[in-house]
Parts: C-alpha cells; structure tokens; sequence
C-alpha cells in the first residue's frame, strides 16, 4: 500500500468519525433560532457586482454559511450596485446615491458588510450620508489605497491579493518553452487597473525569460479571431472583464467561451471564478473563503469586539485549483501539480483507497444508517420550512422593492419603474422573457410597453407589436374575466387555441402565464412571462406573487393616464399663455388691461419698463398705483358710464435711469365681453418723448434758419438798394462799388454754404453719400492753411500744429475736408470762449492718417455728447448761444463717412472737448466716385 492511499484512506476514515458525531449531536439538539429572545442583528450586505456574477455568487455564499452556523439571529438586506456592467462614473457618483437616498432613507443598520473595492469607495465616500456611526467590514478588497483609509474608525475587514507572481511560475512550470506570455482584461475599470498594476510589478522577475504582451479593452469579436492566431510557445492570461460590441461585459461562462474556446493554447486566470469556464487554474483568488473571512469578522463587531482593534486580514496564501479537464488537454500530470492542490472535474480515485479501509468506512457508514434514517424526515421538513421561509423572505423584499419605485414618480420615473419591476420578476421567477401591454382607450388593441430578455436570449422574430384583440380572442376573453393563463406545455394546446399556439411557437414559447392588469375592476392589460429554453411549473403561491404585482402595475397606469391628461391640460394651458406672453412681447408699445374694478390684471414688459414696476408686484394692484395721474383716473372710472368708449391722455412721467421727464401717450378703450358688457379697459402706453423733441427742434430749426438766412440776405438787400438807388442818393466811385459788390458776393456766399449744409443734410437722411471729388492731396498743407485763417479772426486762442510728420499724402476731397476742418476748428473758437490752447494733430497709423482737433473749453455733458450728431441738435439753445443751424456735426461725420473714415469725439464739462477723425491713406477703387 502506498503512502499517498493510507493517508486518503486516513481521511476518509476521520471524515466518517466527525460525521457521526455531527449527526449524533444532531439529534440530541435539534437545531433552533438564536436561543435569545433580543432584537436581530439587522447588516445590509453590499456587493460591487450583480446577483449572478460568480464571484459575487462565491462570496454572498461564504458569508451565508458563517452567519447560518454562528446561531445568531441576522436580519441581512442584501444590495447590489452592478459596477462591473455599469462603469460609467455618472452612474458610480450620481445614479447610484440618488437610488439608495430613496433606499435607504428612515433605514439603520447594525453593520454594513461589503465586498470589492467599488462598494468599500462607495460606502466611504457616502459614510456620513447613510452610514454615519455604523461599524464597516469589508472584504475581497484589493486597492491598498482604499485600505489604507480603511484604518479609520470602526471599519475592518479581509484584504484581497490576487497571486499574480505564484499564477504564472505554475504557468512556466507546466510549460517550459513558453516565450511569450499574453495578458487580456481592461484596465478601464478599478479592479482591472489594479490587476494590470499587480502584473506590470512582476515583470522584472520574469524579465529575461519571457516577454508580456498586453491585449486590453479588446472587444469580444475582436479577441475572438486574435486568440486563434496564438500558438505553441505563448500562454494566455484572463486579469479582468471583457465587453461586447455594445460594451456589456461578458459573464463568466461567455468569458471562458469566448477566450478559452477560441485560444488553441492554455489560459491561466488569478481568481477562482473562472474555474471550471475553461482555465487549467493556478494559484487562485477563492472568494468564497473571502466572503466567509468577511462574515467572521462581522460576527466579531456584532458581538462587541470594536473593529479597529481588528487588524485588516491580509489573504496572500490563496490556493492552487486547476481543473482536471484541462490538464488532461494539455497534457499536464497531476503528479507535477503542487502537493496541496485542488482539482475539480476529477474522478472518484476509489481504486486508491486500501479494501481494509474501504470496507471499515463501508460498516461504519452502515452503522450510521440508522441515525440518518432517524434524523431525514426532522431534516426535509426543516428544510422545506427555511425553503419556504427564504422564498416568503425573498418575495416580501421584491414586493417592498417594486412598490417603493412607484412611490411619488412621473410618467418617465414609472417607465424606468416597469422596466425593473420586470427584470426583477424574470430574475426571481428565472423565466426568459417578461413583457407588459397595456389595452388601448378603444379596448380593440393591446400596446406592447415594456419587455425584458433574459441574458443570452435573442429576441424572437416575431417581436413584440401591437396586437389587435380579435387575434387572439380567446386569451383576451380569459383576460376580460380577470382570469389568470397558465400553460404549462404550449405544444399541447387544444385546437380551439390554434391561434395562440401558432403565435407562441413563432417566439420559440415553451410555458407561458398571462396575469390580468386592471384599472378600476376592468381589464388595463396584461403582464406576461415566458418560458424559451425550458418548460417550467408554477403553483399558486407564484400567481399570488404575479397578482400582486399586476396590481401594482394596475395603480401605475391609472396614475400614468392621470398624469398624462394632466400635462395635455398644463400644455394647452400652457401655449394659451405662450401665446399670449408672445402677442404682448411682440407689442412695442407698453400695454396694460384692467378689471371693471380698474385692477391690473396683464402687463407687458414695455409698460412695467415706462411706469418701472416691479414685475413681482405688479398684478391684481389699483392702476392708480401704477399711473398716478389724476385726469387718466378719473376718465379711466366714467368709462364705459359715458357714451365715451375710449379717450387719450398725455402723461408726465419722470424716468429716474435718465433723470428726466418723459412724455407718454395713454390711450384707453373699454373692453366688452360676448353679451356687450364691459369686462374691463386695455390701456396703450406710447413713448412721445421723442417725437415732441423732433417736434421743438424742428420748430427750432425753421426759426435759426430764417435767422441765419434774414442775416446775410438783409446785407444783400440794403447793399443792392444803395447800387440800384445811385441817382437818389449820390455818385458812387468805383471803390465803393467794389466794396458793395464784394459784401453782396459774400454773403451770397454764406447763403450758399447755408444751401449747401441744408442739400448734405437731405443726401445723409436719404441713405445716399455726399458727393466728392477726391485726389491725392497733402493734408498738411490744408490744416496749415485753415489754421492761418484763424489765427488773423481771433487773438484769444493760441492755435498749435503737433505732428512729426513732413508730408502726409491723402485721397479726399479737398473742398469737403477743407469743410470739416473750418467746422472744427469754428467749434473749438466758438465754444472756448474764455480762450485757450487749441491743438491740431496729425499722424500716420498703419495705412490711416488720425487728425485731431483739442480745445480748452466748455465741454459737453454725457447726454449732450450722446446727441453731438443728430441734426438740428445745439447743446445751448438759449438766447445768448452760439449761433449755427445745428447741421455741423452730423454733416462732418457724413464727409469722413463718405471719405471711407470714421470720427469721435471726446469730451467733459469744463475740461474741454477732443474731435478726431482717421481717413485711409488711399480709398479703394469701389469707394471712389465716377
């Protein structure tokens, strides 16, 4: 006998003895809740992934079996947060807490146990939110930087250290010649970044042996047809999750199809659940063992013992597990695997064990028959009773968890709602396919809402659509009785279905229930559930599960119609306003409607900008609060008393922005309703500030005008008189008659120049350019010549040419600018009458000429320099003002424009004013005139 076949006969044996004693004990105590009559502890257990990813599977299994052994009473809420198929960091920080603010709410806990490093990150980012206080354990953690914070007060738990260096030197071992070694996961994702880091560490070892490739964030088609590629001398390596084309991850069991049945050579993984997917093995992560470490630890905390004197468990000493299938495909001896292996798909080696042993194991189970046969029956009901126990647990969970996602949601809120609901009840009742159609008004068609697939299963051809009633009568017949359907073997139906038959087999439906959704005692529609890829059996207790929740659904649509009849109402309300809001917005003039007791019931935003309302105050208040003019009051409250239908008014109102009065036109008419009463009056508020201003300054104009014109033409007149009437009043010598010639032809001259300001005036009001005959002209020569000018008509001011330049060749119109210059400098004389500097500059800038014209003077206000160009404007207009037609600058800014230039003008009160123009050195072509 070898020595390998008395040790596994020695095992055997001490495995049978501690079986009978368990049984023995078994039976003398029969098991029993906690023996204390206290309050259970309550844990919400929360997992990183999804309920069916193994490793979740492995760890939520661990811990089950430390907490059913230790014989305390745990109330444990189990939550997942699917990281690993929703990565998306909106969904990690913004999606998951407003989820579990709604879940959590009013809820405590006497412990929080979690697994991974997205739940410990999520749990300490939110601690104070949910978890303020409550003792944390985690476990199958494997970012130290987590770990290090997990040092805090009252967390703890098991540290998770994937064997990355151990893994691959089994690999090496196994397969000497092996040169290359490829590494497939993505490191997008925490535990994937974490895995890629522990692996780039270990690259120096293995350095001069083999090389590492990396194929990350490939896409499952993609590493389908790479892995075929691979061949003797390469191993491959699975560190982390794998999508799809649409970015879903793949599970384990498409994982190890995917990779291992396309790779031709072996795959090794770090973790066990991957095991038995097609992987030799290696030295593997065992998440079971984590989730019972973690469950070990939480009995500790619950039962007092403070988790920061509990140090962080660091698990390092995973175990080898290969599987046995694998080897023997790859041609790898058990005999080379390490002495503490574990290897599934093995089988039973009886043929080791010694006969002596054999058949002393044999009796003693024998002996132990009896006590079985004693302890079955206590067994299977107890069995049946915790089944029953769990599943009633497990069903008053999903229904609080379906009801609450109704509770206080819209119409989108519920549609994400049903979509649970229904991926809830498949994963619960394990069908492949939930769906919900609701019943059209009319009740002759059913609408397909919402439908769920199981994973891996395509949708039917025949997909859902809309239904009409009479195809399939007999269903909807049943339904109308608020029947439930249930059939169990859909290729059975008699032929009085054949209809529905037909219909089912085309989605491949092997078992089908349809529940009835109602509303109000009638039929809403239906909530159905069907079996693809085996049949299945329900009983009563799963149609009270349905019923429950068609209910439910019943209330959701009720509330969904509701709602929806709501919002056509507030959006038919909604675009009367908009209307409205658009009519009065659209009217310049402000706008004001009152109630037949004078109250303001609509305003527009132009009448609260002239009255300057409050528009927070401004509805259901006295008009008289608003517009306080007597007269406007008064005729406001006779109309419609009256024969008057409506009247106008003319208002005073100060606008204190402006700091001036302003005039507002009020023109007021009765509104009456559709039997001819008066409903109340629509007031128009019209700004003729304006048009009283052009009015005075017209009025102005006319009187300076004939002023300006009477002047020179008087001179005219007497001068002509005295040459007409020689022989009355003596001889006339020639210089005489040279003189009054001379008088007659100047002022005939400034006529002209008046003409000729009033005919540039009408060319700029029409849109049309001042004519110009332009040539290229030193505008040196021209300042220098009007300045000569001015300086014989006045000694009060000292006129100064500043400029570096020595010829500055321009093309204008010399006649024109001449114009503008003599304007200018007429300005800064007239309007600098205590005397002064006057400065005149000119410089070139890039292709441009700048001149400018300083004085000394009076200067102007902000609002008289806002109007420096209208015309008929004169900032004085008292009777000891500068003469002048008010023309000057806007006829100034018309000859730069016309020249292709631009002017501005500068200015303070009693500080003098600057007016500066720039002209381009050479108009373009298309400026110039013909």
């Amino acid at each position: 006998m070898s020595i390998r076949q008395k040790r596994s006969g020695w095992v055997i044996v001490r495995l049978l003895l501690l079986l009978t004693v368990d049984l023995l004990l078994l039976s003398a105590f029969p098991l029993s809740l906690r023996a204390s009559t206290g309050d259970a502890y309550k844990v919400l257990i929360l997992h990183s992934s999804e309920p069916d990813f193994p490793r979740t599977m492995d760890q939520m299994a661990g811990i089950k079996d430390v907490f059913s052994a230790s014989g305390e009473r745990i109330q444990y809420n189990v939550e997942y947060l699917d990281t690993k198929r929703y990565h998306k960091q909106e969904y990690f920080s913004d999606i998951l807490v407003r989820v579990f603010d709604y879940k959590l709410k009013d809820r405590t806990f006497d412990l929080v146990l979690l697994s991974d490093d997205d739940a410990l990150e999520f749990v300490l980012n939110h601690r104070d939110r949910w978890f303020s206080g409550v003792p944390i354990v985690f476990c199958g953690v494997s970012d130290f930087n987590l770990l290090r914070v997990s040092c805090a007060e009252e967390i703890t738990g098991v540290s998770n250290v994937p064997s990355f260096r151990n893994t691959i030197e089994l690999a090496l071992r196994f397969h000497p010649s092996s040169k290359e070694l490829i590494f497939i996961g993505c490191p997008k994702n925490l535990p994937g970044k974490l895995a890629r880091d522990g692996i780039d560490a270990t690259f120096p070892e293995f350095r001069a042996r083999v090389n590492f490739t990396f194929w990350d964030g490939l896409h499952a088609k993609e590493l389908a047809i790479k892995l075929r590629s691979l061949h003797d001398g390469q191993l491959a390596f699975i560190y982390g999750s794998i999508c799809d084309q649409s970015n879903r991850v793949l599970s384990a069991e498409e994982l190890g199809e995917t990779i291992c049945g396309n790779s031709p050579v072996p795959v090794y993984s770090f973790w066990d659940y991957l095991l038995g997917q097609g992987i030799v093995g290696g030295n593997l992560v065992s998440s079971k063992k984590q989730g019972a470490l973690g469950g070990d630890l939480a009995l500790r905390v619950l039962r007092g013992e403070p988790p920061e004197n509990i140090p962080v468990v660091r698990v390092d000493s995973n175990p080898n597990m290969f599987d046995y299938a694998q080897l023997k495909k790859f041609n790898i001896p058990i005999a080379s695997l390490p002495a503490d292996s574990i290897v599934i798909n093995q089988p039973e080696p009886f043929y080791h064990v010694s006969k002596e042993y054999l058949w002393g194991a044999l009796g003693l189970m024998m002996a132990m028959g009896i006590t079985t046969l004693i302890l079955v029956t206590n067994i299977r009901k107890r069995q049946r009773v915790e089944k029953e126990l769990i599943r009633r647990q497990a069903f008053e969970e999903l229904i609080s968890n379906i009801s609450t996602r109704f509770i206080d949601s819209g119409l989108e809120k519920d549609s994400r709602s049903i979509d649970f609901t229904l991926q809830a009840l498949g994963v619960f009742t394990r069908v492949d396919r939930c769906y919900v159609y609701w019943m059209f008004p009319d009740g002759a068609v059913l609408d397909p809402a919402h439908e769920w697939d199981a994973p891996g299963l395509a949708s039917p051809d025949a997909s859902l659509q809309e239904m009409a009633v009479h195809e399939l009568s007999l269903v909807v017949k049943q339904l109308s009785r608020l029947e439930t359907i249930y059939v169990p073997e859909v290729g059975v139906l008699s032929v009085e279905y054949e209809i529905e038959k037909k219909y089912w087999m085309q989605r491949d439906v092997l078992s089908v229930v349809v529940v009835p959704i109602t509303r109000n005692g009638e039929l809403a529609g239906a909530l159905g559930f069907e079996s693809v890829r085996a049949k299945k059996l329900w009983n009563e207790d799963d149609f009270v599960l349905l019923r429950t929740v068609a209910e439910i659904l019943g209330n959701a649509f009720e509330r969904q119609l509701y709602e929806h009849r709501l919002q056509l109402s507030l959006q038919e309300a909604e675009t009367a306003r908009d209307k409205i809001d658009a009519i009065l917005s659209s009217v310049a003039d402000g706008l004001i409607v009152t109630d037949t007791e004078n109250r303001v019931v609509l305003i527009n935003k132009a009448a609260e900008k002239l009255l300057e309302v409050d528009s927070q105050h401004r509805l259901l208040r006295p008009v008289a609060d608003l517009i306080r003019e007597p007269v406007f009051n008064e005729r406001l409250a006779t109309l419609g008393a009256t024969a008057d239908s409506s009247f106008q008014v003319l208002l005073q109102l100060f606008d204190r922005e402006k700091e001036e009065v302003r005039a507002i036109q009020a023109r007021t008419s009765i509104v009456l309703g559709q039997d001819g009463s008066a409903r109340g009056a629509v007031t128009i508020l019209r700004d003729v500030t304006r048009e009283q201003e052009i009015d005075r300054m017209k009025s102005e104009f006319i009187a300076i005008t004939a002023h300006e014109l009477r002047t020179p033409l008087a001179s005219i007149l007497g001068y002509a008189e005295l040459l007409f009437n020689e022989g009355d009043i003596g001889p006339i010598n020639d210089d005489q008659r040279r003189e009054f010639v001379s008088y007659i032809l100047k002022k005939a001259e400034a006529l002209e120049h008046i003409i000729d300001d009033l005919l540039d005036v009408g060319r700029i009001e029409t849109g049309r350019q001042i004519l110009l005959e332009k040539s290229p002209l030193e505008i040196l020569t021209l300042i220098r010549e009007v300045m000569s000018h001015y300086r014989l008509e006045t000694s009060r001011h000292d006129l100064e040419l500043q400029t570096d330049e020595e010829s500055v060749v321009v093309e204008m119109d010399e006649r024109k600018l001449t114009q503008v210059l003599d304007n200018l400098l007429s300005n800064a004389v007239k309007y600098s009458p205590a005397g002064g500097k006057i400065r005149i500059g000119c410089r070139s800038e890039e292709g441009w000429v700048r001149v400018f014209v300083d004085d000394e003077g009076i200067g102007m206000s902000p609002e008289q320099l806002g109007r420096v160009f209208d015309k008929f404007y004169r900032a004085d207009t008292s009777n000891t003002a500068v003469g002048g037609l008010g023309l000057g600058m806007g006829i100034v800014k018309g000859i730069i424009e016309a020249h292709g230039g631009r002017i501005f003008v500068e200015s303070q009160r009693g500080k003098g004013t600057r007016v500066s123009f720039v002209l381009p050195k050479r108009v373009p072509t298309h400026e110039q005139d013909s």
